[in-house]
């Protein structure tokens, strides 16, 4: 789950690589925005509206990057990406009937679990 030392891990690894890559990529964003809304200004149009949350696809973008940079790894890479795909999917694709499920009781030994393995 959510609370295992992996995820915590994973999580350890991307949010610096992110953060990075977002300190160079904001200043030149605003930087843009600066020159857009001054474009805007003279042409006598209105400032673009700024949009306040990070979709997908920046995201993405971040972990390409990133990617690029040597910033993250390309396991790194995989497993972020797989995160978003997993959210798109849906919950019939990964059930598993439950008269299809093999169950074992807990304080089965070792080598039991493996001979029903095997079978």
């Amino acid at each position: 789950g959510l609370n295992s030392p992996l995820a915590e891990t994973i999580a350890k690894k991307v949010a610096r690589p992110i953060d990075i890559i977002a300190s160079f990529v904001i200043p030149l964003i605003n930087f843009f925005k600066v020159i857009i809304n001054t474009l805007f200004y003279f042409s006598g149009k209105k400032r673009i509206k700024e949009k306040k949350e990070i979709t997908e696809e920046d995201l993405i973008t971040l972990i390409d990057v990133g990617k690029d940079e040597g910033v993250i790894e390309e396991e790194e890479k995989k497993m972020i990406r797989n995160i978003f795909e997993f959210g798109d999917t849906m919950v019939k694709e990964v059930m598993v009937p439950r008269v299809d499920v093999d169950c074992i009781p807990s304080d089965t030994k070792l080598d039991m679990i493996l001979n029903l393995i095997k079978k």
